[in-house]
């Protein structure tokens, strides 16, 4: 005879029985279930409330249209079709900036003038001299050992 061939009330004197022997609280699975039912009932009406309320403030709050969204779709937006030869154009534009003369600000007498003829000039009559910059005082410390 093995073990599981013993019926519960079989168990030897002294012995734990393998099983639950007492049946569950009913009076706190039935507290639990009317807790549990209070607050569903109370919770509900609030929750529909709330959103009632919600939805008339958001309605009320309806924001304007901008006056830039009056009648007119937006642009599409500008991509490169060609990316390399925008590029390139680009750096043809910069490299002509750079080896050119030109007016920066008339009013003032600013002109530009290619990079390699200013780095000569820079090279012939060295950089120009600047202020001396103020030292900030620092803190006085105290002698040291």
């Amino acid at each position: 005879m093995n073990d599981r061939d013993i019926k519960p009330s079989e168990h030897a004197p002294g012995s734990q029985p393998a099983h639950e022997i007492r049946d569950a609280n009913l009076r706190v699975i039935a507290l639990c279930a009317l807790a549990l039912a209070v607050a569903l009932v109370v919770i509900q009406p609030l929750l529909i409330a709330m959103f009632d309320r919600l939805k008339s403030n958001a309605q009320g709050d309806s924001p304007s249209r901008s006056p830039l969204a009056v009648g007119e779709q937006p642009l599409p937006p500008l991509l490169q079709s060609q990316p390399r030869i925008d590029l390139r154009i680009l750096r043809q534009k910069e490299d002509q900036l750079l080896e050119s003369y030109g007016w920066v600000d008339p009013q003032r007498d600013v002109v530009r003038i290619p990079i390699r003829r200013a780095m000569d000039l820079i090279v012939e009559r060295g950089l120009p001299p600047t202020k001396p910059q103020p030292v900030a005082p620092t803190e006085k410390q105290g002698p040291t050992p």
